[in-house]
């Protein structure tokens, strides 16, 4: 892993070199004005299993020209071309580069203590908050969807300014990642922060990233979830006359989710009745 100001992709990684040192307790060092770290190949699950672990965004970049390739090509003295294969964070490890096949123990002669296991339930939650002024009402709506196995669950309910009922649930539900608008409510906020920070080790906290607010307004989720059923033919698939009949703070989370799990090629989960 090598970068100066913005993080390299060298290694198959991409992270910024002195974070990834020190998460991964590895050596960093200055090469040709970049600062540089690296990891071995076969161990690419294992570290960004690690970094995802200690709530990080991780990037896995491949070549994607042979030698072959190169060679018969117009550009031969130019670098392999290399790509942004696939994303990764808590709730989205699901991929050949965090799953590998074969065991654990076949790695590195049997060793896979520093391999980080997967909880039982790795769910990735989304919030939406609504208040409404001539009632003075506070509405949320929540869905919450496991990547891994296609389970989703879905909520809307009143809540006061103890955010009780949000805090039962999102107990209840136990997940390793939280999606919330940029403009959640302090309230709100407080209560994840007390959440995220309750474990005693840092990788077993939840991420919690904030997301444009224009995504969770209600037209504009619409739009996105509208866009994403309406072609929805398979059979066993979430239909968009479904969708539509959900509560609004409901499909205010649906929509930047959507947006969300595009991002790591994992929005198919969401289909699914």
């Amino acid at each position: 892993m090598t970068g100066k100001t913005a993080p390299n992709i060298d290694s198959g990684v991409i992270a910024v070199p002195p974070i990834a040192a020190k998460e991964l307790n590895i050596f960093c060092h200055l090469d040709h004005n970049f600062m540089t770290c690296s990891i071995p190949t076969h161990r690419l699950f294992v570290h960004v299993r690690r970094l995802v672990s200690h709530g990080h965004k991780v990037g896995v970049v491949k070549q994607t020209e042979t030698s072959a390739i190169k060679a018969s090509g117009a550009n031969k003295s130019a670098l392999f071309a290399r790509q942004l294969s696939a994303l990764y964070t808590k709730s989205t490890l699901v991929g050949e580069d965090v799953n590998p096949v074969g065991s654990l123990g076949a790695v590195d002669g049997g060793v896979s203590g520093d391999v980080v296991s997967d909880p039982l339930d790795s769910f990735l939650l989304c919030i939406s908050e609504s208040w409404d002024k001539v009632k003075k009402q506070l509405t949320v709506g929540l869905v919450a969807v496991q990547p891994s196995t296609g389970d989703v669950l879905l909520d809307c309910f009143p809540d006061d300014a103890s955010r009780s009922e949000l805090e039962g649930r999102v107990l209840k539900i136990n997940p390793v990642e939280i999606l919330v608008p940029s403009d959640l409510s302090e309230q709100t906020h407080r209560l994840l922060q007390s959440i995220a920070a309750a474990s005693a080790q840092a990788d077993d906290r939840v991420r919690v990233e904030k997301r444009d607010s224009a995504q969770f307004e209600f037209t504009s989720a619409m739009n996105t979830a509208t866009e994403f059923y309406c072609h929805a033919q398979e059979k066993g698939s979430r239909s968009l006359s479904s969708v539509a009949s959900l509560e609004s703070q409901v499909i205010c989370c649906l929509g930047p989710l959507i947006q969300y799990l595009q991002e790591f090629n994992l929005e198919r989960v969401l289909k699914s009745e």
